[in-house]
């Protein structure tokens, strides 16, 4: 090796030319400084680039991509909601509202693998770009919804009855399995809290839960099992004639007749009766 400045023959080692004082590996320290310096610029622009970088369809199919691991072909903004303000109470007293800032996103996402939509939300006051979705709760509600229908059609399969699934601002109809699946594969938003059965059965109550008293606890020992395994709570009634029903909550069977309060479980109004 020699020195590129006066061709001195430079010996392995050496870091300065021993004839003029040049600095043998100075190029490749700029080199390397350059080097490192482009590195940093590339990240920073990178950086800024992600931060600034739209939320809309592409990114939520991008983050729900690498959350779930699956593709999300089908993407579409539904409507956006202005933040609301928030109350801050202490010790019962409350302050003056803290102005909500910004709007929520919502889109519609569809799920091939599964066949389901399901809502993906964005606060677009929030610095994190953190997308919110439905998707695993979504699919919890439809497996349990439906196999629950299906435990009600198995005890009651010798019986005339109807089934309806009933929210806060709708009530649907049920006439099969495959429908209510179908129900709660499509996202709409009237449809979002259904999560109640009422099933109607035109017979007096007494009669009923005399000759019924088997498949009653059966129906509420399988339901409460099922919510217990996937995690998921919804309730059932069975609507008699004169306005009397049949609840089952929170593991017992209620007896309800012509009011809101319950007269007792089912095994106490078939001992006082």
């Amino acid at each position: 090796m020699v020195c590129k400045k006066c061709g001195c023959n430079i010996e392995k080692g050496w870091k300065y030319c021993p004839n003029c004082s040049n600095d043998i590996y100075k190029n490749q320290k700029i080199i390397i400084i350059s080097i490192v310096a482009l590195a940093v610029v590339i990240c920073a622009v990178l950086f800024v680039i992600k931060n600034n970088m739209p939320v809309n369809e592409k990114y939520i199919k991008n983050y729900l991509k690498k959350k779930y691991d699956e593709k999300f072909e089908s993407v579409s903004f539904v409507k956006s909601v202005k933040n609301e303000d928030v109350v801050i109470s202490c010790d019962g007293s409350s302050f003056t509202p803290i102005k909500g800032k910004g709007e929520t996103d919502y889109y519609k996402v569809y799920s091939n693998k599964n066949d389901i939509e399901f809502i993906a939300s964005y606060d677009n006051s929030s610095k994190s770009k953190k997308i919110n979705d439905s998707y695993e709760e979504s699919l919890k509600k439809r497996t349990t919804l439906v196999e629950a229908y299906n435990i009600i059609s198995k005890y009651l399969r010798n019986l005339t009855y109807e089934v309806k699934l009933l929210g806060n601002s709708n009530k649907v109809n049920i006439s099969s399995e495959s429908q209510l699946k179908n129900l709660l594969s499509k996202y709409e938003e009237k449809n979002e809290d259904l999560k109640e059965f009422e099933i109607y059965i035109n017979e007096n109550l007494y009669y009923f839960c005399k000759v019924n008293y088997v498949n009653i606890n059966k129906i509420n020992d399988e339901i409460v099992a099922l919510q217990k395994t996937n995690d998921y709570e919804f309730s059932t009634t069975i609507m008699l004639n004169s306005s009397s029903r049949i609840g089952l909550h929170n593991g017992e069977v209620y007896i309800y007749e012509k009011s809101g309060t319950p007269t007792g479980t089912l095994d106490e109004y078939l001992a006082n009766n």
